[in-house]
């Protein structure tokens, strides 16, 4: 009798065993990797967002590893990563997706898109979706799209309003041609600088201002080196949400559905979230002694910056930009 009582025991708890071992290799982690910081960014706001959702939809058999602050790299590295499938997802903005996509540039064109909400009928429509090809063809399924916001100028100089204003300004800009055309265009002094040395070259004069969305501005502390900010709108900073195609592939049709309908829910979560972030942004930095300049003369821009298509045709394509225009 004793034998079969610790037969059966041992049986339960072989049983016991099997499922758990089950259940662990059931469990699926997909390792997320954005470079935004911890505190404001809509990266992160996103990544958190998409844990809680997947995780909950899915019970718990696909968890979510979210690596930010840069920790697997900046979001080029990021981007390369993905189509090695060392990560499975990263956000990436509209200038490192240049690299593989050259049409991604169209979003620094200044003063071509009216607000975000243009931003995202572009991306939402048809000309979104031949980027989405175009991004498959690279090694990165797009699953959507967000934004970090709009950018404007800042400087310690004057109050910029018009064009005119820009004269002789010495401008941080990224090492692209297009920065280089807009802020020659416009009169200043384009510097190009990396932007892990943005504080400092504000600080010690090497640059007058830069160009970002105030969330820049606030979490890089830029209001102790900066005394204007200008609400110019002038370029928009999208974000695209990338998946590993053959990691998206190895889940069943099902998973994949759900997976799809988080990074939905996510993407308009975090676009809802941005729009609020924004305006707490340039509160705050007024609030740390930044004028905030808002009566804009957005058609003087307009019109100084109305050549930079065709100066920039080879590199971005007049009928892309003409569509744009008209969406």
């Amino acid at each position: 009798m004793k034998k079969k009582i610790f037969v059966c025991i041992l049986l339960i708890m072989f049983t016991f065993v099997l499922l758990s071992s089950a259940s662990l290799a059931e469990t699926i982690t997909l390792k997320f990797g954005h470079a935004g910081p911890l505190k404001y960014h809509p990266n992160h706001i996103a990544a958190t967002k998409f844990k809680e959702l997947l995780e909950e939809r899915s019970d718990g058999r696909i968890e979510v590893a979210i690596f930010p602050q840069g920790q697997l790299g900046g979001e080029r590295e990021l981007a390369e990563s993905l189509i090695m499938g060392t990560v499975d997802i990263t956000i990436a903005c509209n200038g490192p997706l240049a690299n593989w996509v050259s049409d991604f540039a169209v979003f620094d064109m200044p003063f071509l898109f009216e607000d975000l909400n243009h931003a995202y009928r572009v991306v939402d429509g048809e000309i979104g979706e031949e980027w989405n090809k175009k991004l498959l063809d690279q090694g990165m399924k797009c699953m959507g799209y967000g934004a970090n916001g709009m950018a404007d100028f800042t400087n310690n100089v004057k109050p910029i309003r018009k064009p005119e204003d820009m004269k002789g300004l010495k401008f941080r800009v990224m090492e692209t041609k297009i920065w280089l055309t807009t802020m020659n265009t416009l009169g200043a002094i384009a510097t190009p600088l990396p932007f892990t040395e943005l504080y400092t070259s504000l600080e010690q004069g090497v640059v007058d201002g830069q160009t970002n969305p105030p969330l820049a501005a606030r979490s890089l502390k830029l209001y102790e080196v900066q005394d204007y900010i200008s609400i110019t709108n002038h370029s928009v900073i999208m974000s695209a949400y990338l998946m590993n195609p053959k990691k998206f592939a190895s889940f069943s049709a099902e998973d994949q559905k759900m997976i799809e309908e988080v990074f939905k829910e996510t993407i308009q979560y975090q676009r809802e979230a941005l729009e609020l972030q924004d305006a707490e942004d340039i509160q705050s930095l007024k609030d740390n002694g930044m004028q905030v300049i808002t009566d804009i003369d957005r058609e003087a821009f307009k019109e100084a910056t109305k050549d930079i298509p065709q100066l920039m045709k080879k590199e971005i394509p007049l009928e892309l930009v003409e569509r744009i225009k008209n969406y």
